[in-house]
Order: structure tokens, then C-alpha cells, then sequence
């Protein structure tokens, strides 16, 4: 079976998924190489060139693979010579790095969503989030979707049946959500390129083509797992992406938040609140009185400071800071929800505007009202996913 790394997990699934990333990184499958060896595949290699560890070369000697694609039932190499030869000869397995505190962390991550299991019908017995739960029990036991294993044979009729059910009756399903079955249906050894006669990872792909210059890291990394060839425009689009770690250190990102407090001047009043979901919907609102030439960062910290409960994160960007979470409720790349930021005045009867700056830069007018906004949105360069730093 091939092996599957993830970049992101569900953070609302009221468990520590720290736990679940430490496993991953334990195992070594670092998602960032997983991404950066995968470009090597789909262009030709010269014989010369070694492939990357714990790779494979096909026969054609112009295409590398990892190794536990080779005797995956499905030809990875050329479409003319194919690696799934004398298979009955070889075995291949991941290796992980194995140590009592792994071993138990992984029994407890299983042990805990087997005992959440439902009772009641076979088709809803682990919930919406099964392509989830499906991922997390293959990181816990590879064995889980083994012949035999009855909980990797419920799990896969109930995911069989419900992505049957999804894409019958929404055919707008998201991106990020789709991305989410590919990964389901790839540990649980069943074939997204003919998933009852649809091809789900032409699909993803076709999407991830007409989404322009930008595209959700997540998507890119789900067409390397199952076996998709890396384009030059992936790469492009991955160059653009402005969520890619740098190596700011934790201080010098604290210093950046910490400059833009220096404000002087006399007091004016703003408005600020809080959205959640496609409609505002405003939960509460702030009147605030701050020093004329505050920014909208000064606004946000005034309400942290006043109600702990308001406290935001962010991520850092050549020493600016963007808002990606609040009171714990983070940006989520896997299904497109982030955080966004609106400013309009409060006599004005149009629309909001969007704010696509770091909210240290923008000045804010009296009367002004800043709506901090978490919906779903198409994949854009304002939402950096750098180094977090917590509101002082």
C-alpha cells in the first residue's frame, strides 16, 4: 500500500492532533520533501542522475518512485514498461522509527477513536469526518485497512457509501474536501482513478488547473500521495505561495508585532466585530476609543486585552503580522476556511472591503467599523501560513 504524509490535520476534532503530526514526522514523512522529491517524477531524469533515497528507478531509467509504490497493483513508471513485475518475490513495507513512547502514543490515537465509534446503522457508524478518521487509524496501524481487519472493512464500505452519496447529490463539493477522500481512499487501498467508473484524481487535478496562479499547498500535496505527475506550473504556483516556512526565529518575529504599538495623537472612535460563516452575522460588537493614527492591529489587541476570549494569532510575513486564528479557531487549509479581515464605514451603505494588508498597515478613520470575517474562500497569497506568534 502506498504511504501517505499530510501537511495539515483537523484541529476541531477535540484531540490533541499534535500527537498525530509527531507520529508522522516520526515515521519520516516529512511533507515538504514528500513534495520536493515528487517534482523529480514527472520530468525525464538523466541516468546519471541518482534517484532520491528510499526511491526507485523505473526501467526506463527516466523516472524515480517511491519505493512503496512498486508492486502497489498500479503501474507508477511508463505506461510502456511497467515496475509490477516479479512482485510475488518482493514485499514492500514503510518503515518507521519505533520506541515505546511512539508504540503507546499510537495504540492510545486508536484506542480512542474505536472507542467513539457509534452504534447503529453500518453506514453511520464514524460520522462525517471518516475520511479523517480513516487517515489517522492507517498513521496509528498500518494495518488497519489489512484483509481481514474488520474495523479497515467497515470503515471502507461506510467511506464507500458516503462519498457515493456526496457526489451524487453535491456536485460542488469543494476541493479541499475532495483532496480529503483521495487521501481516505488511498490508505484504505482502493482506487481514486476509478472510484465507480470516476476518475476523482483527474477531477482534483482539473481544479487545481483553473485555479490560476495560486493553488492550496494541501491539493498539491494529495496529487503527489496518490501518485499524480508534477507539473512545471505546480511548481510555479508553489514559488508564489507565500505560506512557505521561512527561518524567522521566534524573537524577531515578537519584535515585528511588538513595533507597531508606538502610536501618539488624539482619540477617535472605531467599531469591531466578529463573523463566522458566508453571511455577517455579527455575534457582538466593539465600540473602541484609540488614539487617531492607530491601525487596525491596535484595534484588534485593545479588544484582546479587554476579553481574553478575543485573543488572536498570527503568522508572520517579512516581519509583518496577519490574523490566523482566533480564541483558538484557526485558519484551515484543508477545507478553505481562513480568516478575514473588512473595513467599511459606518454611514456607508456598500459592501465591506476586503483588507489584503497586514493589518499594522492600514490607518485607521473615525467612525470606521473593521469586521474580522472567517469563511470559506478561493485559495489566494493573502493567507501567509508562516511561524505563529500569540497576541502579547
Amino acid at each position: 500500500m502506498p504511504s501517505i504524509s499530510l501537511s495539515v490535520f483537523e484541529r476541531e476534532m477535540h484531540i490533541s492532533w499534535m500527537v498525530l503530526f509527531f507520529l508522522v514526522m516520526s515515521a519520516g514523512m516529512a511533507p515538504t520533501s514528500a513534495i520536493a522529491q515528487s517534482l523529480s517524477v514527472s520530468q525525464g531524469i538523466d541516468s546519471s542522475v541518482e534517484c532520491p533515497s528510499g526511491w526507485y528507478r523505473c526501467p526506463s531509467g527516466k523516472r524515480c518512485i517511491p519505493s512503496q509504490f512498486v508492486c502497489s497493483v498500479r503501474n507508477e513508471c511508463d505506461r510502456s514498461i511497467t515496475e509490477e513485475t516479479n512482485c510475488e518475490n518482493k514485499t514492500t513495507k514503510n518503515t518507521f522509527v519505533t520506541s515505546p513512547e511512539i508504540s503507546f502514543a499510537k495504540a492510545e490515537l486508536k484506542s480512542w477513536f474505536l472507542r467513539r465509534k457509534k452504534p447503529g446503522p453500518r453506514t453511520d457508524r464514524w460520522g462525517s469526518q471518516i475520511h479523517r478518521i480513516a487517515v489517522a487509524l492507517h498513521l496509528a496501524d498500518n494495518s488497519t485497512f489489512s484483509p481481514g481487519n474488520r474495523t479497515g472493512e467497515e470503515i471502507s464500505y461506510e467511506l464507500t457509501t458516503q462519498l457515493l452519496y456526496r457526489l451524487g447529490k453535491d456536485k460542488k463539493m469543494s476541493s479541499q474536501e475532495l483532496a480529503l477522500y483521495l487521501h481516505a481512499l488511498l490508505v484504505a487501498c482502493m482506487d481514486p482513478r476509478d472510484f465507480y467508473g470516476e476518475d476523482l484524481i483527474r477531477e482534483l487535478r482539473k481544479r487545481v488547473e483553473a485555479s490560476g496562479n495560486y493553488t492550496n499547498p494541501f491539493l498539491i500535496l494529495v496529487l503527489c500521495n496518490v501518485g499524480d505527475d508534477m507539473t512545471t506550473k505546480d511548481v510555479e504556483r508553489e514559488r508564489n505561495d507565500r505560506q512557505l516556512p521561512d527561518n524567522r526565529t521566534r524573537h524577531e518575529e515578537e519584535e515585528a508585532v511588538e513595533k507597531v504599538l508606538e502610536v501618539t495623537g488624539e482619540t477617535m472612535t472605531v467599531h469591531y466585530c466578529v463573523c463566522m460563516g458566508e453571511e455577517i452575522n455579527v455575534g457582538r460588537t466593539w465600540r473602541l476609543k484609540l488614539l487617531v493614527n492607530s491601525t487596525i492591529y491596535n484595534a484588534i489587541e485593545t479588544v484582546a486585552k479587554m476579553d481574553n476570549r478575543q485573543k488572536v494569532q498570527y503568522n508572520v510575513v517579512d516581519g509583518k503580522p496577519y490574523v490566523s486564528a482566533l480564541n483558538g479557531k484557526e485558519d484551515d487549509p484543508e477545507m478553505g476556511m481562513f480568516w478575514f479581515l473588512h473595513l467599511k464605514f459606518l454611514s456607508s451603505e456598500k459592501n465591506p472591503k476586503l483588507v489584503e494588508e497586514s493589518p499594522v498597515d492600514i490607518k485607521l478613520q473615525p467612525n470606521q467599523e473593521i469586521i474580522l470575517w472567517y469563511k470559506r474562500a478561493p485559495w489566494s497569497g493573502h493567507s501567509p501560513m508562516k511561524k505563529s506568534v500569540a497576541s502579547p
